[in-house]
């Protein structure tokens, strides 16, 4: 029983991460070229700030993230995550990872709840 309790927890935990991690990318808009270098200045830097705000907020939430130029990692409820395209891919990347690991627990869930089990007078099982 305290088995299902730890699932539980481990999904509403990871539920709460992925819901953390779409907040944050959602605060990070993409950089974008415009019709002049001063218009592409800005969106990167816009891009940096947002960013950084971002890593900050999900580090309180118990995110470990390095990140640099050529390689970036991260950590958060049980998910890890790695990209070489910066932040913001590092952010999608995670995502991808915590929804596949959330799809795994519900078919595990799903098998473990329907599983039949057999009676010790039963010839075959």
């Amino acid at each position: 029983m305290s088995g299902a309790r730890r699932d539980t927890s481990g999904r509403a935990s990871l539920e709460l991460a992925i819901a953390a991690v779409e907040e944050a990318l959602d605060a990070v808009p993409a950089a974008r070229p415009g019709e002049k270098w001063s218009d592409w200045v800005r969106s990167a830097r816009e891009h940096e700030n947002a960013l950084k705000m971002a890593v900050s907020q999900l580090r309180r939430t118990g995110a470990r993230m390095h990140l640099s130029p050529t390689h970036s990692r991260m950590e958060l409820a049980g998910v890890s995550a790695s990209c070489t395209t910066g932040g913001r891919g590092l952010l999608e990347v995670w995502l991808e990872a915590a929804r596949l690991r959330l799809r795994q627990q519900e078919a595990r869930s799903h098998f473990h709840s329907r599983r039949i089990r057999c009676s010790t007078s039963a010839k075959k099982c």
